[in-house]
């Protein structure tokens, strides 16, 4: 690939990610796609509430603004053992997993 961006994407851009704030760390939401863990990221804060508030996460979850940096570091750190990302994932994947 020549290292062109998808249009609409910069350096830097924002994500967003499902966390629940603990009191000494963020739990990252993850869910089952073809049998396996994957991190959820969305493009925009608004597919993120939406995903929230369909999803049957239950309660103390948020929406989390993370930078690419932090994205990386949440797939080394305490999602280390996820297969893969969703990018903007719909709640009815979840569903049809469950």
């Amino acid at each position: 690939m020549n290292g062109a961006r998808p249009a609409g994407r910069k350096p830097g851009s924002t994500y967003w990610l499902i966390a629940k704030d603990q009191s000494d760390q963020v739990e990252v939401l993850t869910i089952e796609c073809d049998g396996e863990q994957a991190l959820p990221v969305f493009s925009f804060e608004e597919e993120a509430e939406f995903f929230l508030g369909f999803g049957g996460v239950g309660p103390r979850w948020g929406v989390r603004e993370s930078g690419a940096e932090e994205v990386v570091s949440v797939l080394y750190g305490p999602c280390a053992g996820v297969r893969g990302v969703v990018l903007d994932p719909l709640p009815e994947m979840v569903a049809e997993e469950a």
